[in-house]
């Protein structure tokens, strides 16, 4: 089985990356009210020490379903360096088209 490409690892890797900073800032830093009554707001503003680390995310239903949707990902992942499937039947839309 061939490795996977350096670019669909990279993008697995940024959606790992957003799902854990976003896991990280509601477990330490909670919720405030979001702009509309179906978001929240989950920002570090109380704790940075520069303006530039300030980090403020607008939190949504779609938002987490689609963040539960990139979090099974790696598994398939998995799956295919075990050879349990071909890598080409699993890829969501957005990775259609990246080289494999």
């Amino acid at each position: 089985m061939a490795p996977l490409s350096q670019e669909v690892a990279r993008i697995v890797r940024k959606d790992l990356s957003d799902i854990i900073r976003l896991r990280n800032d509601l477990l330490h830093y909670g919720v405030s009210g979001g702009d509309t009554p179906d978001t929240v707001v989950v920002t570090n503003e109380k704790y940075a020490h520069v303006a530039s680390r300030i980090r403020k995310t607008q939190i949504s239903k779609t938002m987490l379903d689609q963040m539960g949707t990139k979090l099974i990902m790696p598994m398939w992942l998995m799956a295919v360096i075990r050879g349990e499937f071909d890598i080409k039947e699993i890829l969501p839309d957005r990775l259609k088209g990246v080289d494999v």
